[in-house]
């Protein structure tokens, strides 16, 4: 989409919401003086008038450059502002100026930007009116200009905008503030600890940040994690393996389904407070090795089930050289990076890609990532390749995936990837129905 930006660069006037002379935040229920808004992009009737906008619910959707959900959410929004438009108005605000953001989404082509106004340099909304942690946030303002929803940009759905404005009573999880604790437990207690092993229903925005990070105690948190999810940290031990790559995990539970994240935004609160957990494990210096075996076993006790490691073939990807590999060989020079997948976040990339005089293991680590992220499939690389290659690829084909291009263009180095069964190790869960093999 071609942008016509259509811009302001005066100052912002706010009024601010002033109680015995100090600005407080809004919340739901109070009611918005009239704001005269200035710094905003992407809108032809530059400065707007709050008051200006008659008849309508407001979403203020506070965003940032570096929050990546929020711009995934930009379709979404442009989506909502157009089936919407005659009743709704949605507003992007970020802290960085006009010029700043105007920059920042021309260089990323592959953004879709939303056909709504942004309220650029803001330092009032985000900071006094509506102090928040974390992005998206939204806040409702209904068409007598009072706030009635705080809320985590999730919760900003088809399904709850229309039977809002069909007076229709929503109830969305209300916007909470992350709060950071030192325990599961009662902190008075914290200094007697020597092992504790607590799981507790998920506890919104609650962050565990464990006060025993010390030569005596070692300490495992996992905040809002769903029975496999738990079991994957406890079997990925902290980076040493990676059982959340495609293909490494099977839960073989009745209803397995249950347990995947929704996709259905509308969901997601109700799924986390029924199918999520927060837990804490404290162990002793000398059980500080076995700590995560020992989450194991608690999380398997819990839930009645066991998760172990076995290797079992599955739908992958193998990567394995012909007698063309040598093409591969770096003819030396300067080194170059420049191989890789533009994203919708990323800036604009060249038209060739290429690596210049890099290990081939740095090109291995490229092709697994790419194919596994893209084709959901586990990938093997069995190529044993000494020494460093030289590689250029057409972006177009990267930026695309499709996987008879990606192999053609491959082959031309020797590189060749078949889609075939392949053993890798899985992490099973299921009911328990016995003693389960070590990992």
């Amino acid at each position: 989409m071609k942008l016509k930006y259509k811009c302001l660069l005066t100052g912002v006037v706010l009024l601010l919401h002033v109680s015995n002379g100090v600005s407080q935040p809004f919340e739901q229920g109070d009611r918005v003086p009239d704001i005269r808004l200035s710094q905003i992009f992407n809108f032809a009737g530059a400065p707007i008038q709050l008051s200006s906008i008659k008849g309508k619910l407001i979403i203020f959707d506070f965003w940032d450059f570096s929050c990546i959900s929020c711009i995934k959410a930009f379709p979404e929004i442009d989506m909502l502002q157009k089936k919407f438009k005659e009743r709704v108005q949605f507003f992007l605000v970020n802290k960085q100026t006009v010029a700043e953001t105007r920059n920042f989404l021309a260089k990323r082509p592959k953004l879709m930007v939303p056909e709504v106004p942004f309220i650029c340099q803001d330092n009032v909304l985000a900071n006094k009116w509506f102090p928040h942690e974390g992005k998206p946030f939204h806040v409702w303002i209904d068409s007598n200009f009072r706030v009635r929803y705080l809320l985590s940009g999730h919760n900003t759905t088809a399904e709850r905008i229309d039977s809002f404005l069909n007076s229709k009573v929503i109830y969305p999880q209300a916007y909470l503030s992350k709060r950071y604790i030192s325990t599961l437990i009662d902190s008075a207690l914290a200094n007697k600890v020597l092992y504790n092993s607590v799981i507790t229903r998920s506890i919104p925005n609650v962050k565990v940040q464990s006060p025993w990070q010390n030569g005596s105690l070692s300490v495992i948190t996992a905040d809002c994690q769903s029975l496999p999810e738990l079991l994957v940290t406890a079997f990925n031990e902290n980076g040493k393996y990676n059982f959340a790559r495609p293909g490494r995990l099977r839960v073989e539970l009745e209803d397995s389904l249950s347990y995947r994240r929704p996709t259905n935004m509308n969901l997601l609160d109700a799924w986390e407070l029924e199918k999520c957990y927060n837990y804490e494990l404290v162990v002793p210096a000398h059980l500080k090795d076995s700590r995560y075996a020992l989450m194991r076993q608690e999380i398997c006790r819990y839930f009645d089930v066991e998760a172990f490691v076995e290797r079992r073939k599955m739908p992958g990807i193998v990567i394995f050289a012909d007698s063309n590999i040598f093409r591969l060989a770096t003819k030396g020079g300067r080194v170059e990076k420049g191989f890789g997948q533009a994203s919708f976040t990323s800036v604009r990339r060249d038209s060739i890609r290429s690596l210049r005089n890099v290990p081939y293991s740095f090109l291995s680590d490229k092709l697994v990532y790419y194919f596994e992220s893209n084709f959901k499939k586990p990938v093997i690389d069995q190529i044993k390749f000494e020494g460093n290659v030289d590689i250029d690829f057409e972006g177009r084909i990267l930026d695309e995936p499709d996987f008879q291009r990606i192999g053609a263009a491959l082959k031309k180095y020797g590189i060749v990837v078949r889609e075939e069964q392949l053993e890798t190790e899985v992490l099973i869960i299921r009911k328990r129905c016995g003693q389960s093999p070590g990992h």
